[in-house]
């Protein structure tokens, strides 16, 4: 198995700011984010409950959150700070 990567980034374009983070893991599907846009969404104790927890934490600093993932190399959520 090859060696976790991180990567932060921040930045501001348009009077927006923005930060994201990418990783170099197994990636995931649409479906599999569907508790980041919809509060109705029930996920299980040991799957999806970050993704609640990252939905509730943009909220509260009044931010957008996207995901973009591609299965077998990576993810990246960005928050865009309104």
């Amino acid at each position: 198995m090859g060696k976790g990567i991180q990567n932060w980034k921040a930045w501001q374009e348009n009077n927006l700011s923005y930060l994201s983070i990418t990783d170099n893991g197994k990636g995931a599907s649409d479906e599999q984010f569907k508790a980041l846009y919809n509060d109705k969404e029930v996920t299980g104790i040991k799957t999806g409950l970050g993704l609640h927890l990252i939905r509730d934490l943009a909220r509260a600093i009044d931010c957008e959150i996207s995901v973009d993932s591609k299965v077998d190399y990576g993810t990246t959520f960005t928050l865009k700070l309104k």
